[in-house]
């Protein structure tokens, strides 16, 4: 197993073991609403100038993301701080469950890593993992010290055209982990495959042994009396 492998395995471990599957399925549930929501709110506004309208609902999308970030947290218990990265004008959040953080970003495509920023490569910095109570980007304290995993909710309209139908819609939406120098990604997973590994995690029960061979059982121990 390679080396690339073996980290992926362990991320997914640590996450299926300290982050409830909730997490996930909250997620792929609420991103489309924010997405569908981001695009209609720019069309059917007769305040927003035509030419505008994708640029818009591209803010719109955002923002809509870190409030869907926010009512998954308060959904499974988790924590999301908001506001705390300020970053060319635009505001990021942080989210916290288990031994795991992310930001959220679009991007133009699956593979694709979210132009560097500040707080983006000191958040893959720390993937060495944390040894710091606190980011020191962060103008407030915010305890990480649970945290082991740093990563970024990657995801990205299906096409870029406002026009087109697919734009109101995420083609992926996946968890990725950069690498310490931030150099790409050394794990994505898309939700799909969070949630289905947490049924793979779940020991399997014990088969019930049939009755004769329990029987036979309790008629040796009486011989054995």
């Amino acid at each position: 197993m390679s080396y690339l492998e073996k980290a992926r395995t362990a991320i997914l471990n640590t996450i299926t073991a300290t982050v409830p599957a909730a997490v996930w399925k909250g997620l792929g549930d609420q991103i489309p609403w924010a997405y569908a929501e981001a695009h209609d709110s720019a069309e059917n506004d007769p305040r927003v100038l035509p030419d505008q309208a994708s640029f818009k609902a591209a803010q719109d999308r955002h923002f809509f993301l870190e409030y869907t970030l926010s009512t998954v947290a308060k959904e499974t218990g988790s924590t999301f701080v908001s506001s705390i990265v300020l970053e060319n004008g635009w505001r990021y959040g942080i989210f916290r469950a288990g031994k795991l953080t992310f930001t959220q970003k679009c991007v133009g495509s699956y593979g694709e890593i979210p132009p560097p920023a500040k707080f983006r490569e000191r958040l893959a910095e720390s993937n060495g993992f944390i040894r710091q109570g606190k980011f020191a980007f962060m103008r407030e304290a915010v305890k990480v010290t649970e945290a082991e995993i740093n990563g970024v909710l990657i995801h990205g309209p299906e096409n870029r055209n406002f026009k087109s139908p697919g734009f109101s819609r995420p083609a992926f939406i996946c968890y990725a982990v950069p690498f310490p120098d931030y150099s790409g990604w050394m794990a994505r997973y898309e939700l799909a495959e969070l949630v289905a590994s947490y049924v793979a995690a779940q020991p399997k029960a014990k088969k019930p042994e049939p009755k004769w061979k329990s029987q036979q059982k309790r008629d040796q121990g009486k011989k054995g009396a």
